[in-house]
């Protein structure tokens, strides 16, 4: 066993992580309105959008902020 699948085990897939945190940043970075209704459905999504995978959501989340 290498010291990256040791790390990978214990932290989770970083690019995950990357991509997370910059949609965030571009979620923050929306004007008022806008910003309000990506937090609304980024918690319906998180909450009850039954995605069991993490990289789905946050390419879903990302097309979200896209549109």
């Amino acid at each position: 066993m290498n010291i990256s699948s040791i790390v990978d085990r214990l932290v989770g897939d970083v690019g995950d992580k990357k991509r997370w945190r910059a949609y965030r940043a571009r979620a923050k970075a929306l004007p008022g309105p806008y910003r309000t209704a990506t937090e609304g459905l980024e918690r319906y999504l998180l909450y009850a959008g039954g995605v069991a995978k993490g990289d789905v959501l946050v390419q879903m989340l990302e097309d979200l902020a896209d549109l």
